[in-house]
C-alpha cells in the first residue's frame, strides 16, 4: 500500500508521517530526497545553467535559490522542471517493492501525479502552522506567511481528489496513533 500525505508547511505532515513507521510503513520524505537529488552533479550543472545567480565559486547557495523561487513563481516552475522528474523516478523505483507499505510525505504531493492508494491531507490553521515554523525553521513572519499562502493556493487545485482530511492542531502522539490505527483498520 502507498499512502501519500500532503499539506502546507507547518501542518504537521512530517510528524504525522513518522508515526506510520510504528505500523510497519517505510517513510519517504520528499524534502530530504530532493535535497539529495540537488546534490547530484548532473542536477547541479542543470541548476547552474538556469540559476547562475545562485552559485558562488561553482557551489549552490541554497538560501539564494530559496529566495529566488519564493519571490517568483516562474523560477519555482523552472526548479521543479529540473528536480521533480528525478524525484518522481526515484519514488516510482522505490515503491516497486509490493511487499512493503510506503508513506510518501510532500507538501504538494498531488502535483507529482503518482499512483497513490490513499491520499491524506493534513490541515491546520495558519497560527498553529506559524508557531511550528517559527520554532523549527526560525523563518521570518513574512516568509512564513508567503510560503503558507502559496501552498494553500497550490493545494486548492486538488480539492476534487479523493482523500482523507485530518485536522492537525496540537495533537499528542497517543492520539495520532489512535487516528492512524482507525484509518488503517478498514484498509487491512
Amino acid at each position: 500500500m502507498i499512502i501519500g500525505i500532503y499539506g502546507t508547511i507547518g501542518s504537521g505532515k512530517s510528524t504525522f508521517s513518522k508515526r506510520f513507521e510504528k505500523f510497519g510503513f517505510t517513510l519517504l520524505e520528499c524534502d530530504k530526497i530532493s535535497s539529495e537529488i540537488v546534490n547530484n552533479k548532473n542536477i547541479q550543472k542543470a541548476l547552474q545553467k538556469v540559476f547562475p545567480q545562485c552559485f558562488e565559486d561553482n557551489k549552490l547557495q541554497r538560501h539564494e535559490l530559496r529566495k529566488l523561487i519564493f519571490n517568483d513563481e516562474n523560477e519555482r516552475v523552472k526548479l521543479n522542471a529540473i528536480v521533480w522528474p528525478e524525484l518522481k523516478n526515484y519514488l516510482i523505483k522505490t515503491v516497486e517493492d509490493k511487499n512493503k507499505n510506503f508513506i510518501i510525505d510532500a507538501a504538494l504531493l498531488p502535483e507529482l501525479e503518482l499512483d497513490i492508494d490513499l491520499y491524506i491531507e493534513i490541515k491546520t490553521c495558519f497560527w498553529t502552522a506559524a508557531y511550528r515554523i517559527f520554532k523549527r525553521d526560525k523563518r521570518s513572519k513574512k516568509e512564513t506567511l508567503g510560503i503558507y499562502l502559496k501552498q494553500v493556493k497550490a493545494l486548492s487545485k486538488f480539492k476534487s481528489i479523493e482523500k482523507i482530511k485530518i485536522k492537525n492542531n496540537f495533537w499528542n502522539k497517543k492520539y495520532k496513533d489512535k487516528q492512524i490505527t482507525k484509518l488503517l483498520l478498514p484498509l487491512s
